[in-house]
């Protein structure tokens, strides 16, 4: 599996559960074992014979992955600030993706029922735009 065979739902799933690998006001979040440690375990996620494999492998498929969610942050964030629209953006799984910054990271949901607007100016309600509306798709998962 090469870093474009890598289902970017499952990358950024993955990635949004753990916040030390994205979190910067994260208290471990400038530890580089423990980052390290929670990139094998997202290694280990999406390459289920992950443990099998030589050191060599092992490196060569956490760099891949490390530069795929880099590549899918950048690609994001370029959008937003290419366009500079109030807009939602959503994935396929109803995950909204938001130019937000502090704690809650680049990944939220939609606010839950009864919420206002105002508490979520960036991630209010259900419309938006989806991956498919940006062209994400393809063998390139871009």
């Amino acid at each position: 599996m090469s870093e474009q065979d890598i289902d970017i739902d499952f990358l950024i799933s993955l990635v949004q559960e753990r916040p030390i690998i994205w979190d910067k006001s994260h208290e471990h979040y400038s530890d580089k074992f423990r980052k390290a440690n929670e990139w094998v375990a997202v290694c280990k996620k999406i390459f289920q014979d992950y443990e099998k494999f030589e050191d060599q492998k092992k490196n060569k498929i956490g760099n891949e992955v490390v530069k795929k969610w880099r590549s899918v942050k950048d690609n994001f964030f370029r959008y937003v600030k290419k366009n500079k629209r109030k807009q939602n953006i959503f994935l396929s799984n109803g995950t909204c993706m938001c130019n937000r910054s502090g704690s809650r990271g680049p990944l939220c949901r939609p606010p839950p029922v009864g919420r206002t607007k105002r508490s979520y100016s960036r991630c209010a309600g259900t419309s938006g735009t989806t991956r498919r509306d940006l062209g994400i798709h393809g063998e390139c998962g871009l």
